[in-house]
């Protein structure tokens, strides 16, 4: 059995079982429903079952609340499904996306494709998704053409870190000059906190990992705090003022890094150190986009075939 077969198999195992957080007495009235839908959607692991079954439920009892209809004419109407999240959504990028993903799939069982509402439109791309080869090239000519000299230090930070090292913000923000070392011709970054960790940073991205540490006193963070909000906060500020056309955001670098080393075959046990993953759980969704290995290869790979 191949891994998205496993995953599939582990998505409708979850499915089966989901209960939610809300009320029991509110689930009763949705369950079969939502499971109906979950079961038709295609989810592929049990975290995508977990953001659909999750949205879908609030969306049919915010429906049966108002007295409107549960049918697919209106579980597929983008103009409520826009009203809908704009009532009851904070304004926050992963919650929006969240709804964004359960709505394309009701989408796709209920009508075969439905446009986007115009509102989730800018939260839509899935976080678990790595940059294309020629969208981090457009990265690379973002980092280096900031304005001023830190602007374009800190650039160079976020992609070179996050692509080049798979960093979280709170690892970014806590990374200092002097941890960031050349070891017997292999770029190190050393990150400090509570997942404490030494990293490799990838080949193509260790000269700007040093660019980024150039210069500054080893104690100097690489990408100083301003301000009091979360890392994560933080981050996403700075790239949103940043100049460029097309901006990364830190999730889908470090989901590019842990794809770069699957695609690599680098052993998981290596990555979940590197990543900071306590268990194999964590790495479930990004391996929706790993491609199928052929047959071929299965083959090449088996004791059978190696000893030929």
């Amino acid at each position: 059995m191949t891994v998205q077969s496993e995953l599939r198999s582990a998505a409708s195992a979850y499915i089966a079982e989901y209960r939610p957080s809300m009320h029991p007495a509110l689930w009763s009235h949705v369950a079969d429903s939502v499971r109906e839908l979950a079961f038709k959607a295609d989810l592929t692991t049990p975290e995508q079952a977990k953001r659909f079954m999750r949205c879908t439920a609030e969306y049919l009892l915010w429906l049966a609340e108002r007295g409107l209809s549960t049918d697919a004419a209106s579980l597929t109407n983008s103009d409520l499904y826009a009203y809908f999240v704009t009532r009851t959504s904070a304004d926050i990028a992963s919650t929006r996306e969240r709804r964004a993903f359960a709505f394309n799939r009701l989408s796709a069982v209920l009508r075969g494709t439905t446009p986007v509402p115009e509102e989730l439109r800018p939260m839509e791309s899935d976080q678990t998704q790595p940059y294309s080869n020629d969208d981090l090239v457009r990265l690379r000519a973002w980092a280096n053409s900031q304005s001023t000299e830190q602007q374009t230090r800190r650039a160079r930070a976020v992609l070179a870190f996050g692509a080049g090292a798979g960093l979280q913000p709170h690892d970014l923000l806590s990374m200092t000059a002097g941890a960031v070392v050349r070891d017997d011709n292999v770029v190190i970054a050393h990150v400090p906190g509570n997942d404490a960790r030494t990293v490799p940073v990838l080949a193509a991205w260790e000269d700007m990992a040093l660019q980024a540490a150039d210069g500054l006193h080893p104690d100097d963070k690489v990408f100083p705090r301003v301000g009091t909000a979360r890392p994560s906060e933080l981050v996403r500020e700075f790239v949103r003022y940043s100049a460029g056309e097309q901006r990364p955001t830190l999730a889908r670098l470090r989901a590019t890094w842990i794809h770069t080393h699957l695609a690599a075959g680098t052993s998981l046990r290596a990555l979940m150190s590197a990543a900071g993953f306590r268990s194999t759980t964590s790495l479930q969704r990004y391996l929706v986009w790993v491609p199928e290995a052929p047959l071929s290869e299965l083959r090449l790979a088996s004791p059978v075939e190696v000893s030929r």
